[in-house]
């Protein structure tokens, strides 16, 4: 099993921060920035960037051919406004770039709503896109209606769900060596609905090979005195590493929540024979530093 388009991907996110540079370049201190100097005409382009925004944000994607939805704890949002100087006269721009590593880049304007989003399937695609929501009702929703019958991505914004873990894989077959893959600083989004004891947890393996994208919905989480017992089973969606295809499996998890930190298992018994990710086990440290 490999990490999908992982390089790829890599390239996509240059793209967007050199786009991003390009226009927000001076923006620290409000400057102008020459861009372009035709020489014999003496036109001059100078950006001037008023305001940028980068926003921590996590994405829920949902498509209409795909059974379960995925989810992105890692996505980045900037929203970037100035004008665009030629000469005398001026264009101004509100613009916002969408990074995801799920999905892959966006573009858009602010004022029409419209933009673009650039996905990773087999190949580099661009696809038609538009946008709602803003900042003060705490997400963004893109839609996309071309890709896979139609996709939604929603942007929350803010950090409150999104909690850091460390992971290592074992498996039953031994493919591999017990307490391989150490990854440290995972993003795993826990939603817990405490009226009703139950939870939606999203998580995207960083690992490589990556294990894949798990979504938990609805599941148990039973309070404790301090703490909640989180169990249930959901769905995992992995590539496969002799075709490169996604499947998507049956799994489950059995953790405990407490104190902004989860430990546990999940399990993938249908992968290798049965694969089991460790979240924040006691001795990661010192799997990690030793180089598994």
């Amino acid at each position: 099993m490999k990490k999908s388009n992982t390089k790829l991907f890599s390239l996509l996110f240059a793209a967007f921060t050199m786009t991003a540079t390009m226009v927000s370049c001076g923006n620290d201190d409000n400057k102008s920035n020459p861009e372009t100097n035709n020489g014999d005409n003496s036109e001059v382009h100078i950006n001037s960037v008023v305001s940028r925004s980068d926003l921590s944000v996590w994405g829920l994607i949902e498509s209409v051919e795909a059974e379960d939805p995925m989810y992105d704890a890692q996505e980045k949002i900037e929203i970037i406004k100035g004008y665009i100087s030629v000469n005398d006269s001026k264009v101004a721009y509100d613009s916002l770039y969408i990074y995801s590593p799920v999905m892959g880049t966006g573009k858009f304007d602010m004022n029409t709503k419209t933009g673009t989003m650039n996905i990773l399937s087999a190949n580099l695609q661009t696809f038609e896109a538009r946008l709602s929501g803003s900042i003060s009702e705490k997400q963004f929703v893109i839609q996309i209606p071309s890709y896979k019958g139609g996709t939604t991505i929603t942007s929350h914004i803010g950090k409150d769900n999104i909690y850091t873990l460390n992971t290592y894989a074992d498996n039953a077959r031994n493919y591999f060596p017990p307490k391989s893959y150490a990854t440290a600083n995972e993003k795993m989004v826990i939603i817990l609905n405490t009226n009703q004891e139950t939870a939606n947890i999203y998580f995207t393996s960083q690992s490589t090979p990556s294990w894949g994208t798990h979504v938990f919905t609805n599941i148990s989480a039973v309070h404790q005195s301090d703490s909640y017992q989180i169990s249930g089973e959901g769905s995992a969606i992995i590539t496969s590493s002799r075709t490169g295809e996604l499947n998507t499996y049956l799994v489950s998890i059995n953790a405990t929540f407490k104190d902004g930190k989860i430990t546990g298992e999940i399990s993938v018994p249908s992968v290798m024979g049965g694969i089991t990710i460790h979240l924040n086990p006691e001795d990661f440290d010192t799997v990690i530093n030793n180089g598994n």
